[in-house]
């Protein structure tokens, strides 16, 4: 296994993550791993944070609706973890009770069948809450399920073709459908996602593998639901290879007390959250050179109209059981200390929550209303930053992202330091890239296809170089074209007016057209030359697109070998 940046590193990540910082490059060798900082410096980040938080929140006075942060957080992990136990082992897995006061490492990601890189996450997170714990205290290791993200589809690219012309097939877990939250994912044709680790064998029996989810795929027995399934499959295997870890879906997080009054927080203060988003936000994309108004995430909005008044959008999501599409969550105040969320901007959505509140009010009576929307069946759910604006403030100690999260987490320090005023704990990040046994690089070399193209330029329009002892019936081609390059200087136009321009373009054009001709005649000459340069160009490209599809780290966990993947993961949870 090869690494980089994997030794002790320094106490903090603000010199390596964030968009001041050299940016995180994906690993390109084959089983290498990045993690910022070093693997070994996690587990220290993750007592430096717990303690900073404390000592920070504790400075600042920082109460979130009559509760401190550090009251607020004890309530999560007092409320989170058990829950988290309880559905990691409806999966089919064992797993102790988990000790609220134990150092917590999180996690998450969607559902999906991801690459291994983003696998190796969930081993690092099992490695560092090993290397926190003591024989009275136990670290925990809990991944949130995204399953409030968009499935994006119900196939798994595998190779086809041949090695050396490699291509890409997709094979289905369960028939197409419209997108919509994972959540609401069912498995539609049962007998085609049970057979799915069969027909994925039989698609890679001639590259000679045997796919993790030939064997194990038995494992995603659970439920009627493509998210509860797929992680079943998942955390059978780490349960096998010595993880674990919790799980829990962000779904039952959002529907939790804690998360509740947190929201309700963010609610009561809703004017300024938007402020200090936005601002954070627009910090983020000077300081990282980003233009697009939409990346990494959305400005927060406001609108005001005459009849509803001012609105203001929140962090959320909204969703009901009839139209499971996502919609954006608006405040808007309704009385002197009540306010209301709807499922859009005034004159767009629907109101479908109401409850007293103000800055200064608790946030019981926000709980209590919000506690009932499920059995409405409508889902309040968060949006990116506010999953881990959560998830590292009021949960975990460390929270570990893949590249991608790492990113734009900066934007939610910025959050953090402006809207509760302390510094924020610090993050990591996590990746590697594993290849296919097969992946062998053919080792084409990109720079030679500009090298090649510039040859056959030089063929086509300067034949007459390529001869350094022309033959007999090429001499009077090349005298002609020496004249005509000589009239085209003579012709030059500089200094001319336009119309005296004007009146040289029918010889310019003849004058081109026979210094074609004369190209084209003398490119007889080298034709073989020309045509070793095509085919040498031809057999260069396809090495080079076998060397992209054959080295690319995004094709699923579930198509690895075990003997491929177990020994590379174990290897990072074991250190």
């Amino acid at each position: 296994m090869k690494s980089a940046l994997t030794a002790a590193g320094p106490a903090t990540a603000a010199d390596f993550l964030g968009p001041g910082a050299p940016s995180l490059r994906v690993p390109r060798e084959d089983r290498a791993i990045l993690s910022v900082p070093g693997l070994n410096a996690l587990p220290g980040l993750a007592g430096a944070n717990a303690a900073a938080v404390a000592e920070g929140s504790a400075a600042a006075g920082l109460d979130l609706q009559g509760r401190p942060l550090g009251a607020l957080r004890d309530w999560t992990r007092q409320t989170i973890l058990p829950a988290a136990a309880t559905y990691t082992r409806s999966l089919g897995v064992t797993v102790d009770d988990p000790d609220p006061a134990a150092p917590l490492i999180a996690g998450g990601h969607q559902p999906e069948l991801f690459h291994p890189g983003v696998w190796a996450k969930n081993f690092a997170l099992g490695r560092v809450a090993r290397q926190l714990s003591s024989p009275g205290s136990r670290g925990t290791a809990l991944n949130l399920v995204i399953d409030s993200d968009l499935l994006p589809g119900t196939r798994v690219r595998v190779p086809a073709g041949t090695r050396r012309s490699p291509g890409v097939e997709s094979v289905p877990f369960d028939s197409d459908r419209s997108p919509r939250p994972w959540s609401k994912a069912a498995v539609r044709d049962p007998i085609l996602f049970d057979s799915f680790g069969l027909r994925l064998a039989e698609k890679l029996e001639p590259f000679g593998l045997r796919p993790l989810a030939a064997d194990h795929w038995v494992k995603a027995c659970c439920g009627d639901r493509l998210a509860h399934r797929l992680t079943a499959f998942r955390r059978g295997v780490e349960g096998e290879w010595g993880l674990s870890n919790l799980e829990i879906p962000i779904g039952q997080v959002c529907e939790s007390e804690p998360f509740l009054w947190f929201a309700g927080h963010l609610i009561a203060h809703a004017a300024r959250l938007r402020e200090d988003h936005n601002a954070a936000l627009d910090d983020y994309r000077d300081q990282a050179g980003v233009k697009a108004e939409n990346r990494p995430v959305p400005p927060l909005s406001r609108v005001a109209s005459k009849a509803a008044g001012e609105a203001i959008e929140l962090p959320f999501w909204v969703w009901d059981d009839t139209n499971p599409t996502r919609r954006r969550v608006f405040v808007r105040q309704v009385g002197r200390y009540r306010m209301a969320l709807s499922d859009g901007a005034p004159g767009e959505g629907e109101d479908f929550a109401e409850f007293p509140l103000s800055e200064t009010m608790d946030a019981c009576c926000v709980v209590e209303e919000l506690k009932k929307l499920p059995a409405r069946g409508v889902r309040l759910r968060t949006r990116a930053l506010a999953t881990t604006l959560f998830a590292r403030l009021c949960l975990g100690d460390l929270f570990l992202h893949g590249i991608g999260g790492a990113t734009y987490d900066a934007v939610t320090d910025g959050i953090v330091r402006r809207f509760f005023g302390i510094e924020p704990p610090a993050y990591a990040a996590v990746s590697a890239t594993v290849h296919l046994p097969f992946a062998q690089s053919f080792g084409a070399d990109p720079a030679g296809v500009g090298a090649l193209e510039r040859r056959l330029r030089d063929l086509r329009f300067n034949p007459d170089r390529h001869l350094p002892t022309p033959p007999a019936a090429a001499e009077g081609l090349i005298d002609r074209k020496e004249a005509l390059i000589a009239e085209q200087r003579d012709a030059a136009v500089h200094g001319l007016t336009r119309s005296e321009r004007r009146a040289r373009t029918a010889a310019n054009a003849a004058r081109r057209e026979a210094l074609n001709e004369v190209n084209a005649a003398l490119g007889r000459f080298v034709a073989d030359r020309a045509a070793a340069a095509r085919a040498e160009l031809a057999d260069l490209e396809e090495r080079l697109a076998a060397d992209k599809l054959l080295t690319s780290r995004e094709f699923s966990f579930a198509v690895f070998p075990e003997d491929v993947l177990r020994p590379f993961l174990t290897g990072i949870l074991n250190g």
